[in-house]
């Protein structure tokens, strides 16, 4: 494993801010994400979320796509983060 990669391993990023990009679907920020940086994680927003099928065939899609499978997380605040 490259340096590259390994530091890849050490994010957690989230996507789907692009308006021309469905954030629902796996879409070309997520592809540079698992594809060319290699994340190693992935958090789902509700900007991302549609049925539980949908949730379950984007999963699959986005762990198809990665040399290593991250891991996946969803984010429940939904709004601002209170300490």
């Amino acid at each position: 494993m490259t340096l590259e990669q390994l530091a890849g391993q050490l994010l957690w990023c989230g996507w789907g801010d692009a308006p021309e990009q469905d954030p629902r679907t796996y879409n070309d920020h997520a592809r540079i994400l698992v594809e060319e940086i290699g994340v190693g994680g992935l958090v789902l927003f509700n900007r991302n979320l549609g049925t539980p099928e949908e949730i379950a065939a984007l999963t699959e899609e986005l762990r198809s796509h990665a040399a290593l499978p991250p891991l996946i997380g969803i984010d429940q605040e939904g709004g601002r983060v209170s300490r």
